[in-house]
């Protein structure tokens, strides 16, 4: 297998135990849920801490969402295609909510990925792990890991982010993924430009921004819009057209 595509199969065995046991995973049952010896994980993961931020930087990369809803069917009415688009964005969003779930308690015990940042004369721009997971650990990632944040030398990555993650900003990862789907939900929209009341590119903002905020865990809301819920009160708004006014009983005015 090439080496990009074994590095892949490692990230989406360690997210799958990461949303099963959070982080106490072991290195042992990631390389289990692969199907590869221990030893082939650390040619592309120097620690579990970095093996464990590569499946966040993974689970933020807008690629692979951008991608379907590019492959949307041109033919669908523009309420099809917003309504699709909206499920796709929001199961994306599901996965990343459910990830970063999973790493939290971890992030807050070593400190947030800024904590312990170190960055050598080769890291050629890279983040360190620790800016990633506080104190990372270097360790054998052995049986008696159960979890990320070992004492240790810090490792500096092997593979760069094109996500656009960097260390001083927490919330880089998210921008990233906002600015990219709102950049590919444009070439969706466009061909309707001229049914929408405001810019396509406005519509996309408002598209995201929608989806993104109903599905947010602490948004405090009793009801979870669906896309289809979402679709037409985008497209249709909030407002009903307003009723008729009643014919009033007794003789018509008179007219001069």
């Amino acid at each position: 297998m090439p080496p990009g595509q074994r590095r892949a199969s490692i990230i989406a065995a360690a997210r799958q135990l990461l949303l099963s046991t959070k982080v106490t995973f072991t290195i042992r049952q990631v390389a289990e849920a692969a199907g590869i010896a221990e030893g082939t994980i650390f040619r592309h993961f120097e620690s579990k801490d970095e093996l464990l931020w590569a499946v966040v930087d993974d689970v933020f990369d807008p690629a692979d969402l951008c991608a379907r809803i590019r492959a949307l069917p041109g033919d669908l009415e523009l309420a099809q295609r917003v309504e699709r688009a909206l499920e796709l964005m929001a199961s994306d969003l599901g996965t990343i909510t459910a990830v970063m779930t999973a790493v939290h308690p971890h992030h807050l015990h070593s400190g947030g990925r800024d904590a312990g940042s170190r960055r050598g004369p080769d890291d050629g721009g890279r983040r360190a792990v620790g800016a990633q997971a506080g104190t990372a650990g270097r360790d054998d990632l052995s049986e008696a890991d159960a979890g990320p944040g070992a004492e240790g030398d810090l490792g500096g990555p092997r593979h760069d982010h094109p996500q656009g993650h960097h260390p001083d900003d927490p919330r880089s990862g998210i921008r990233t993924w906002f600015a990219a789907v709102t950049a590919c939900l444009k070439d969706l929209l466009e061909p309707y430009a001229d049914r929408l009341r405001i810019p396509s590119d406005q519509a996309c903002t408002l598209l995201v921004s929608a989806v993104t905020t109903t599905n947010r865990p602490f948004a405090g809301s009793a009801h979870q819009f669906s896309p289809t819920e979402l679709t037409d009160i985008l497209l249709n708004g909030i407002a009903t057209e307003p009723a008729e006014s009643a014919p009033t009983t007794g003789s018509p005015p008179t007219t001069e």
